[in-house]
């Protein structure tokens, strides 16, 4: 996924996190690296309205912000980490709209139903149906797994 935030792109890529950068986030929010994932997650109403988000998502979202400074080679104390949070929000849902979109195409072109991907590829667990609730986020319909 590449984010265009503070005049740069940024490349994130949740398949290519390393163990270190796992093991700090789980010791951050206390979640598995799986369950975090799932935390990235927004809820929308029926009129297409976002929801609050669950207590600790802001906390996933400061993870994901320093996942992406590793990753690119920036050092950050994440403990310490501190950015423009609605900026960097909206940056990486344009990011990950653009790269379900893309999905989408590809898919579309081989000749293949569109299907929602969790990071690796696998497709995302079955879920009980809450009635006018939209979920988006890395393991809802899209993936921050390519660049």
């Amino acid at each position: 996924m590449k984010i265009e935030y503070e005049d740069r792109i940024w490349r994130l890529d949740l398949n290519k996190a390393r163990y270190k950068q796992v093991e700090a986030i789980q010791a951050h929010t206390g979640m598995s690296f799986g369950e975090w994932q799932e935390s990235l997650s927004v809820e929308t109403d029926e009129n297409g309205e976002t929801r609050e988000p669950p207590a600790g998502w802001y906390k996933s979202m400061a993870c994901l912000y320093w996942l992406m400074l590793d990753q690119n080679g920036e050092a950050a104390d994440l403990d310490d980490i501190d950015f423009e949070f609605g900026d960097f929000l909206q940056a990486f849902m344009v990011a990950l709209l653009a790269e379900v979109g893309e999905r989408n195409a590809a898919a579309q072109a081989g000749g293949a139903a569109a299907v929602p991907t969790r990071p690796a590829g696998r497709k995302s667990p079955a879920r009980p149906s809450r009635p006018a609730t939209t979920r988006t986020g890395p393991g809802n319909g899209g993936s921050t797994g390519t660049e």
